[in-house]
């Protein structure tokens, strides 16, 4: 009976000594897991404020006196009070060569390519 009770003994110690072994096993695995996860959230917390730090900045600039200079200048074509418009005017008639003009007789593209590149 005493043998019996031993051994019984000594498997439960056994199986406690299983389950303490595989309990750690999946502690230190979830451990690990979790350090990835925390790894992976703060790069994307860095990456996310980052991404804030540009947005800011943009809102800053949108909110600016000079975005609303630009857009004006852009959108609607106006200028300030120092700006200076200069008007090009449109060729005249009389200053526009004359299609109809002939120079002597016609010769084709490629003789003029032709004769363009080779020396005489």
């Amino acid at each position: 009976m005493k043998i019996i009770k031993d051994i019984i003994q000594i498997l439960a110690c056994g199986i406690i000594l299983v389950s303490v072994g595989l309990n750690i096993n999946n502690q230190l695995r979830t451990i690990l897991e979790a350090r990835q996860k925390n790894k992976e959230i703060s790069e994307e917390i860095k990456r996310l404020l980052e991404e804030n730090r540009i947005w800011q900045r943009k809102i800053e600039y949108a909110t600016s006196s000079a975005f609303l200079e630009q857009e004006v200048r852009e959108k609607l074509g106006m200028g300030g009070r120092d700006d200076y418009w200069v008007k090009i005017p449109e060729a005249s008639d009389e200053a526009r060569p004359n299609d109809t003009a002939s120079f002597g007789e016609a010769k084709p593209i490629w003789r003029q390519w032709l004769e363009l590149f080779m020396l005489k």
